[in-house]
């Protein structure tokens, strides 16, 4: 029982960080549209840009620790 509910909740939160990945993905390609947005140009929009990327890449990052523990 215990390996089930373990595997439940890990599979819980990778469906909740996929849902996350996909409104930072969304929020992302609104704010570049609504500034804009030049990859070229410094500006602090760069730095929200780039703060956006790190939160996916931190989200990725716990998918692949739930499918890590699913697999043991």
């Amino acid at each position: 029982m215990g390996r089930n509910s373990d595997a439940l909740i890990n599979e819980m939160r990778k469906e909740v960080s996929q849902i996350r990945i996909i409104k930072l993905i969304g929020a992302k390609n609104l704010i570049k549209e609504v500034i804009h947005y030049d990859p070229s140009k410094n500006s602090k929009y760069k730095t929200i840009i780039n703060m956006i990327d790190e939160a996916i890449v931190d989200e990725l990052k716990v998918q692949e620790k739930s499918m890590q523990a699913l697999r043991q």
